[in-house]
């Protein structure tokens, strides 16, 4: 299978090269990827570099062209590694976390809700979107997870990512790379995040009016979380009328005191990495306890008897399925977060066709 594409490294690079099967079966871990790599302007230096894969040493010199032989198998093996080390710094689930959730007594949930992450169902729209978020709302989702951002001119919007870059919008082309954040507002409003160039960055306010009269609730993730941003989401939602329909996630513990303190009927999501954690942000009155990258019997029980919701994000692709679901659900988790939100408690015909899957 011929692969010939554009990379993206230093400097430009024309990638090309063959993909080749070895006919001996019996010797899979053989197959190799044979890659010629060529800059764009040529290469000066002469420099050598070694590496070593499948236990022998490969040396490549800087010359033009450079010829390199990678082991598929090995490189496999790399990648799983990388992803699980990856997966041990973020807040959802690990295979280190699923070790610990399996040791966890079995006890029953307060509850049995979800949270879409991202707002969105994946099935079909954009993440962070109005479409979304009316989807959702369609498939009675209890929490509505929001990435919420503000712009250097105070507006407040829905963006998941820094910048802008090919994976996470569509248009226009001359935008991309660009801190989301340093957009002027007529820079933001042009950006279309499908194909058919329909579907903009929403603001929080539109956001807000989605929920209003809806049992829906929005899960704000305060992307960059500061007391600015804090207050100014609050402040909206209050101006509206709305701060019932929110749930605010904080991290820095101290800045959710004050924030409970200045606006008393504010429900608070705490997110934890320890049982001290745990502890401060029920005595201060989190309603919502986010176990992130760890799990004790004590912190659910401790949860649970100042009938506070335990919740745990699963939205990754080796861990988000029905399986999962029901291990979490049997030791005591509340609230999942997933990109499947409408597979989890409901059932053919009304789940969407895709949780056939899982």
């Amino acid at each position: 299978m011929a692969l010939e594409r554009v990379c993206r490294f230093p400097r430009n690079c024309l990638v090309s090269g063959n993909f080749v099967t070895p006919t001996d079966r019996r010797a899979p871990a053989q197959q190799a990827v044979n890659t010629t790599i060529q800059t764009a302007g040529g290469l000066e230096s002469s420099r050598s570099f070694g590496f070593r894969l499948n236990h022998r040493a490969v040396t490549v010199k800087n010359d033009r062209p450079l010829s390199i032989t990678i082991n598929v198998t090995r490189m496999k093996h790399l990648l799983i590694i990388f992803f699980s080390l990856a997966l041990l710094l973020s807040g959802c689930i690990s295979p280190w976390k699923m070790r610990l959730v399996k040791r966890l007594p079995e006890k029953a949930p307060l509850s049995r809700l979800v949270t879409a992450h991202r707002a969105n169902l994946h099935i079909g729209q954009p993440d962070n979107s109005i479409p979304a978020i009316r989807e959702a709302i369609a498939y009675n989702i209890p929490y509505l997870e929001v990435d919420v951002r503000q712009a250097t001119n105070g507006d407040l919007f829905l963006f998941h990512d820094g910048s802008l870059n090919r994976s996470n919008y569509h248009s226009p082309n001359n935008l991309c790379g660009r801190n989301i954040q340093e957009l002027t507002r007529e820079e933001r409003g042009s950006v279309r995040l499908d194909a058919q160039g329909t579907i903009t960055i929403p603001t929080f306010s539109q956001a807000l009016e989605e929920v209003r009269g809806r049992a829906s609730v929005l899960q704000v993730d305060l992307k960059g979380e500061s007391d600015r941003l804090a207050e100014a989401v609050v402040k909206e939602a209050v101006s509206k009328g709305l701060l019932d329909r929110i749930v605010v996630q904080f991290r820095n513990l101290d800045r959710m005191q004050t924030m409970l303190e200045r606006h008393p009927t504010l429900h608070a999501l705490a997110r934890c990495t320890n049982d001290e954690e745990v502890k401060h942000a029920l005595d201060v009155g989190a309603e919502f306890i986010e176990l992130e990258g760890w799990a004790s019997a004590h912190s659910i029980e401790s949860s649970h008897h100042e009938r506070a919701r335990v919740l745990v994000n699963i939205a990754h692709p080796f861990y988000d399925d029905r399986e999962v679901w029901t291990l979490l659900r049997s030791r005591g988790i509340d609230i999942i977060m997933t990109d499947h939100a409408a597979c989890v408690e409901l059932q053919a015909p009304h789940a969407p066709a895709q949780c056939a899957h899982f």
